[in-house]
């Protein structure tokens, strides 16, 4: 389960990545969103099987801040690409402050999911790190 969290926030991690490339440089091939969103799942489920807890906490961190952020970006839609809206047409995204907040919102959001889940670190299973690999 761990490995399977470092791939799906290796995953949305990589959408994020060429989401901000295609925004700002105007690239916006569909192969090269497949291709950064899978390596990036590739270095997220080997970082996560490799060292354990670390990975949780900051995984869940930039999932949950990454999900709450999307989600409020569908109340207000129109200033956040969506993944589709990357894949198919980057050229015709507009930067707006509203996108600027957005990221803002993102930040803070996994910056303080983690200072919470370090504060209450000692609630965190001592087994997580010596887990049974199979």
């Amino acid at each position: 389960m761990i490995s399977v969290l470092g791939l799906v926030a290796g995953f949305f991690s990589g959408a994020l990545i060429f989401a901000l490339i295609a925004s700002a440089s105007g690239w916006s091939e569909a192969w090269g969103w497949w291709a950064v969103s899978v390596v990036m799942a590739i270095v997220g489920a080997v970082l996560s099987f490799k060292l354990g807890k670390t990975v949780v906490l900051y995984t869940t961190s930039f999932v949950g801040a990454y999900l709450f952020t999307r989600a409020w970006t569908l109340f207000f839609p129109g200033h956040w690409p969506s993944e589709a809206q990357v894949m198919s047409d980057a050229s015709s995204i507009e930067i707006d402050a509203f996108f600027w907040a957005f990221l803002g919102l993102f930040v803070v959001s996994f910056i303080a999911s983690i200072c919470i889940q370090k504060k209450r670190a000692d609630l965190i299973d001592p087994d997580l790190d010596n887990y049974q690999k199979a």
